[in-house]
Order: structure tokens, then sequence, then C-alpha cells
């Protein structure tokens, strides 16, 4: 319910309290309303014309130029009210440890569990494996071993957290309260230093303020905002506290972006299909769109950050294949006709302290200091990413139907001028690591050296790929939710049952299941069974990816309890009875499984298991 702010609300009565009402904070009180009471705390409002939090959300921007910030919006929803849907899931190199880059403490298969019940919270569908080439990739990149396409999809419809269903799906929920217009300004630590024990709050319009006790605390305000405030929590205490990000002071640095920039222009035979370039329906009715970049033995070769090409605009017809400025002809055989096209490159931001987010000597109107933004790109960050364009345009001219050239800036003989745009993706400044020396929170997402806080957002990126955040904070977000439902003091009630090479899950799967892979298990018949034991669980709810032409019966000791698309699955959750073991029984139907992924491809495959959590 959306409850006015009042300083005599019995806050000791809320079990679990997240600062944001954005994607992940909504998503994080959805998951443990299941479990005990929710409070949110909002800084803005439902009001959108206010949303840009004027004279307390501003930034100081320092280093290099940022262009405008409107794309942050503190109002209930966040920034998912103004999201372009555009997604794409994060690449398995992402996780490794690469030249420059500390990967992550989890591994791609972690990460990847979790993303079939974030794509259902964002309305979007599964992400197939890579299509072959057709049409501009076929033309463009004929048999090249080095460039692929990437094919992002669309949210849809786009999610909006911010509108109307969803504002009455919480005016509505019993055990989760909305507080708007709240701004948490400080967190107190316990006399030990080591848990969270209270937070203060200010109420814009009023100015009135409360304190108010913390039982679990979730950070899920923003790439800056979550810096931010950890930040001005830590001047209270000794140097090196859990609040600045531990010995090494971590809060607020390692900032990242996705430098864009459009420094070329492509000329294309007209003989060459680009109808792929424009966003279009695919054969499973998802809308999606073609991104270039080079492979990742590609680029390890050449020392480059991880890259891709996006198509910004129509092509449209060129008056010549001339450069007008030199009168230098572009193809050497000329063609009948062709296109140009200027596209832009989205770079791979290297992890760099001198990028960070601090704290202004402006303050605020709740009395705090705003952020200063500092964006730091070095010179040799930027060389690479010269070198890597030169590269990428070299690879993509050797089949004779396309001609690039340099334009703008970009002409000079380094990139030193040039100024880089940016993609409105904050990431980074509250990282996550193998151990607080080298991060603010570990691989469950909890603040090194605290007990009761979380952290939740892109924040906790400590690398970032090419690709859109909020799908894969939202994976995050839906691990960590995960991990606090299995892990609370009464996490001996349920299980969380996870299926792939060497798991004990395993051993509850009965027929109609292939050989366990790396992070889970395919369907391998019309018919599949599983045994678990319950553990006074009540709920059970199923992690899986699956065709979107897939179909799914389920039985659960005998009683049939869905009928519908596989590919749903993980937005639903299932009553159990009181039987001590809970019998699954799947009725299954759908195209056959990925080559190779079952070992026979005569037999239907409608979903890929990847984990059965009771709750």
């Amino acid at each position: 319910m959306f409850v006015p702010f009042d300083p005599s609300l019995n806050w000791a009565a809320y079990d679990y309290v997240i600062i944001g009402a954005g994607p992940a904070g909504l998503f994080l009180a959805d998951k443990f309303a299941t479990k005990g009471r929710v409070l949110i705390l909002e800084a803005g409002s439902r009001d959108l014309s206010s949303a840009t939090g004027d004279g307390y959300y501003d930034l100081e921007v320092t280093d290099r130029g940022y262009g405008t910030l409107g794309e942050r919006l503190s109002t209930f929803g966040g920034t998912s009210n103004h999201w372009g849907g555009h997604s794409h899931p994060l690449g398995p190199a992402t996780f490794s440890n690469r030249p420059g880059f500390p990967g992550w403490p989890i591994t791609y298969a972690d990460y990847a569990l979790h993303l079939p019940e974030a794509r259902n919270w964002l309305n979007l569908g599964p992400f197939e494996a890579e299509p072959g080439r057709t049409g501009v990739e076929r033309d463009l990149l004929g048999h090249s071993q080095y460039l692929s396409a990437l094919h992002f999809q669309f949210s849809n419809p786009i999610r909006r957290f911010g509108d109307d269903p969803t504002v009455q799906k919480y005016a509505s929920a019993p055990d989760i309260d909305v507080v708007l217009d709240t701004r948490v300004i400080d967190i107190h630590l316990d006399h030990a230093g080591k848990t969270v024990e209270k937070l203060d709050l200010f109420h814009l319009p009023s100015g009135r303020t409360a304190t108010i006790p913390a039982k679990i605390l979730f950070l899920a305000a923003g790439g800056i905002e979550n810096p931010r405030l950890m930040l001005w929590a830590a001047r209270k205490y000794q140097a090196g506290n859990p609040f600045a990000g531990g010995r090494n002071n971590i809060t607020g640095k390692y900032f990242m972006e996705h430098p864009a920039y459009s420094p070329v222009d492509i000329y294309i035979d007209a003989r060459a299909d680009l109808t792929a370039l424009k966003p279009h329906l695919n054969a499973t009715n998802e809308m999606v769109n073609v991104v270039l970049t080079p492979s990742d033995d590609f680029l390890a070769a050449h020392e480059l950050n991880r890259m891709a090409m996006h198509f910004q605009d129509t092509p449209f017809p060129a008056s010549t294949d001339y450069d007008i400025q030199t009168g230098q002809a572009l193809f050497v055989s000329h063609p009948v006709a062709y296109s140009r096209i200027t596209p832009f490159f989205i770079f791979e931001q290297t992890p760099d302290a001198q990028s960070f987010v601090g704290l202004s000597q402006k303050m605020g109107k709740d009395g705090t200091p705003l952020a200063r933004l500092n964006w730091h790109l070095s010179d040799d960050e930027v060389k690479r990413y010269r070198k890597g364009v030169m590269l990428f345009c070299g690879l993509l001219n050797q089949y004779g139907l396309a001609k690039t050239r340099f334009v703008g800036d970009a002409t000079g003989p380094d990139w030193s001028n040039v100024q880089f745009g940016n993609a409105a993706h904050h990431m980074g400044a509250t990282r996550m690591a193998h151990d607080a020396l080298g991060g603010v929170v570990d691989s469950n997402c909890k603040v090194f050296g605290l007990d009761n806080m979380y952290i939740a957002g892109s924040s906790v990126f400590p690398a970032t790929d090419i690709v859109n955040p909020t799908l894969n904070l939202m994976a995050l977000t839906a691990r960590l939710a995960n991990f606090i439902l299995t892990t609370s003091p009464d996490a001996n009630v349920g299980v969380n049952y996870r299926f792939g090479v060497g798991r004990d899950a395993n051993k509850t799967l009965g027929k109609g299941w292939a050989t366990p892979d790396a992070a889970g298990v395919w369907s391998d018949g019309p018919e599949a069974t599983l045994t678990l034991e319950r553990n006074r669980a009540t709920k059970l709810s199923i992690m899986n990816s699956a065709a979107a032409t897939a179909g799914v019966k389920i039985e659960i000791n005998g009683k049939q309890v869905y009928d519908g698309p596989a590919n749903a699955l993980s937005s639903q959750s299932f009553p159990l009875d009181d039987e001590d073991r809970v019998a699954m029984l799947l009725h299954l139907s759908g195209p056959p499984a990925p080559k190779g992924a079952t070992g026979n491809d005569a037999h239907p495959a409608a979903i890929y298991l990847q984990s059965v959590i009771l709750t």
C-alpha cells in the first residue's frame, strides 16, 4: 500500500527495508512479501513531471563532459519510466579475468541461472542461440570468423513500473508499504560496527524527519545514488569502514559507462540486403535489431576492449560513389548504386579508479551533498578505441561490399579531442569482488563487513560488456533475492534444487531428462518427472528457459497446476500440499532441442530446467 509519511508509524514492524522503487527494488519487494512485511522508501513521487528531482537529485560533473543527465529519474518505477526496452544478456567472457578487467566473483552459469526470472519481469522472451547469418550479416560479414552479430531484443510491451497497473498493484499489496517523497539521508551502524541499526529519513514536502530501525536493508537507488549515500554515511566512522568500501576505500571508484561515438561513414553496395539493420520481428515474433561485434578471440589477440557497432539510422542513397571532399573513388569497381550509413560504436570501459562517484561541495535541499561524477577515460583507453574501430572497419571492408571512412573529429591523428557520448548506463561504483580489498559487495551482493546490508543494481558490476544493464542487473537482483530466501533464519524451510553438472539435485530427476550440462538440464521426451523433498515448504517455483512455441502441463502430486507456455513458468509459483514429497510430472510439447543439446535431437525438448525452488 502507499502509506503517508508519519514519524509515529510503526516502523519496527517491517522485516525488510528497500531504498528505491525502481525495477530492482520492486522485484525484491515482491519476492520478500511472501516471507514478511516490506517497506519501500522512494525519494520521488508518482509525478513524472518532477521526476528529475530538482534540488536534491542534481549532479556535479567533472573531467569528461557528460551531456544531459535527465535520464536519471527519481520517481515510483525509477528510470524504467523512460527505459527503451533494448536488451541482451551479458556474454560469458565478461565474467572471466581479462587484461585490465578483474573478472566477476561468480561464474556465467551462476548469473545465467536467473535470466529467465529477469526476462519475465521485464516482458522479454527467451534469448535463443544467435541465428545463422542472413541478409546484412551474410553480405557484409561473409564467412568471417572475426565478426559476428548480436540480436538485441526489445521488451514487449516495454515494462514501465510507474504505469497505472503497477501503481494499482502496489496500492493494494497487503505486505508491501511504499512511502513516497522520502529521502534516506543517513545510515547508522550499531556499536560493533557490523550491523545497520537505523536510518534517518527526510520527507521532502513537509520537511519532517524520522529515525527508523532496519532489520535487513537493501540499497536499490541507482548506479550513482547507491555510492553517494554510502559515502555520506561513511563520514561518521573510522577510515576503511564498510560504507567507504573497506581498507582500499573502493566505494565510488571504478564508475563505468558505455562510451559512444560515431567516427565513420559506411558506404554499402546496393546488392547487400540491409533490411536486418532495422528493428524487425524474428521467427518467434520478438522485436530484435542487429548489432555487429568482433569475436572474443580477435579482441584478445589485438588487446582491444569489447565493442559493438549499432546502426542508428536508416540507410539512405548516396549521390555519388566518390568522396565529396577529396574526389577520390570509394570503390575500385563502381557499383550501380550504394547507400550510406553513419553507425555509432559502443565500447566497454576499462575499470579505472580515476573514474568515480564522490561527494560534491554543493548541498541538496535535504541537507546532504549532491553527487560528484568524475567520468574519466585515459589516453591509452581512447587509443584502444581508435585502434578497435580501424581494425573493425578493416574486417567490414574485406568482402568488397562496404567501404568505410573516418569523419569529423575522428579524422585526426588521434582522438584526444573527441567528445564521447554516453549511454546513460551508470555502473561499477559499488563493485562486486572476491574480497573486501577489491570491492564493496561480495558474490551475493552483501556489503563486506556488514551482516544485514545488500546492494542491488548495476553499481555492483565489476565489468560491463557492451550490452544494456537493465536485464542483467535484474538477473543479479533475482539471484540476490533467492539467496536471501534460502539463507534467511527460516531457511531450513524449503530448499533450492539447482541442476547442472555435478550437482546433488540431479538425483531428483526421473525419466525424460538428458544428461545435465554446466547450468541445467534439457527435457528429452514428451514426459519428464522429478521427485523432491518438501521440507515444510508451502510454495514451489521453477527457473527455466524454453522456446516461445513450447508448452507444458504440470502435475504436482497428481493435481494439475499449470497448462501454458513453457517460457512463462519462471513468473509462476504453485502452492504445495502437506505431502512430505513433491512428485512432479511434466507433459511437454515443443520444437526439437538445439543440435547436440540432448544427444538425441529427434526428441522434443520443451524446457531447459535450471532450478526448482521450494519456499
